[in-house]
């Protein structure tokens, strides 16, 4: 029988960067976070967008739909990838090595109980809530296996990183403890770029 991975090969978790700028030039970088479970499930839809729908999305977002297209790098304006990861499980119960010290102090809460509500309140402030800076969310760099498109003109085609804004995110916590502690959610998340 064949291993998934290679023995001694460790899993690569999907990481997630935020910058400031569409440039995502390192002096706009503003931290990043990685996925503590892989999500199950992965899909690409790729939109043809006419440019009246991509004028009235920009003037609607306040510029934010022009400087994400700036941020795609060398696909045609009118093509705009959109990724979604669904079933991507956040565990506080300690069913799941969650690897690094940093996620484990994300899934407890400030008494050290067991919780996700600090990594999803994390996660949201850094991919979802609106910066004044940026003019809404930040924008979001995905690194994850060979199965990302790579949309930035700056690297090659194996980079495999995504250029992006959040388009959505939903949560569903789906176990809690005896004190009412969220200990386990289960995350949708889509993303254009």
């Amino acid at each position: 029988m064949q291993r998934p991975f290679p023995a001694g090969t460790a899993m690569s978790k999907l990481c997630i960067k935020a910058y400031a700028l569409a440039d995502y030039d390192e002096s706009s970088y503003i931290g990043q976070i990685y996925l503590s479970i892989n999500p199950s499930s992965f899909d690409i839809s790729y939109k043809v967008k006419s440019t009246e729908e991509l004028s009235t999305a920009a003037s609607s977002a306040d510029g934010k739909a022009e400087a994400a297209k700036e941020a795609v790098g060398n696909s045609p304006e009118y093509m705009i990838p959109e990724i979604k990861f669904s079933n991507i499980l956040v565990d506080a119960t300690g069913a799941y090595h969650q690897g690094s010290q940093q996620d484990k102090v994300l899934l407890q809460n400030k008494d050290n109980k067991p919780s996700v509500a600090p990594y999803i309140k994390a996660l949201k402030a850094l991919i979802y809530d609106y910066h004044d800076w940026a003019n809404g969310p930040a924008y979001l760099k995905l690194e994850w296996g060979e199965i990302l498109p790579s949309n930035d003109s700056r690297q090659d085609a194996s980079a495999h990183t995504f250029n992006c804004i959040i388009s959505s995110m939903d949560i569903n916590y789906s176990l809690f403890s005896f004190e009412g502690l969220p200990i386990r959610a289960e995350l949708s998340l889509s993303f254009w770029g």
